[in-house]
């Protein structure tokens, strides 16, 4: 199990914009991850913002990703997500359909890896992500 940590844009702004002194977007974030015994999985949980300002306390968790890793052999994997902060935030704007989903797959040879992801942003369309990287 791993468990993450994360607080990005602490501090103060160094110079202004016309005069006009903006406070960062403090961003905390929180991620575990467990890789089950017995089974080729790997799963991951992510709470993102939890620093906003919200009415309710409970709805700083709305912001989360799940995921998971199937491993098949030491070659293939095979990903699977799902971010609610990306839904919630293209759902206000457009038909979410499948947003917020996301899948992959990865597959390592001895000298070549090659990985392809799909994530959907709903009615904007779909972003494929294709990787080769060569071991040297």
């Amino acid at each position: 199990m791993n468990i993450g940590l994360s607080v990005l844009n602490t501090g103060a702004q160094i110079a202004t914009v016309n005069g006009v002194q903006e406070a960062l977007p403090l961003d905390v974030r929180l991620g575990v991850n467990h890789r089950l015994h017995g089974l080729p999985l790997l799963l991951n949980l992510t709470l993102t913002r939890l620093a906003d300002n919200v009415p309710v306390f409970t709805d700083r968790f709305l912001n989360f990703a799940i995921g998971g890793e199937f491993y098949f052999g030491s070659a293939v994997r095979v990903r699977i997500g799902y971010d609610n902060q990306r839904r919630r935030e293209i759902a206000a704007d457009a038909q979410p359909r499948l947003a917020g989903f996301s899948g992959g797959v990865e597959i390592a040879l001895d000298k070549f890896t090659f990985d392809y992801a799909l994530t959907s942003l709903g009615m904007p369309g779909d972003v494929h992500r294709f990787s080769l990287n060569v071991h040297l």
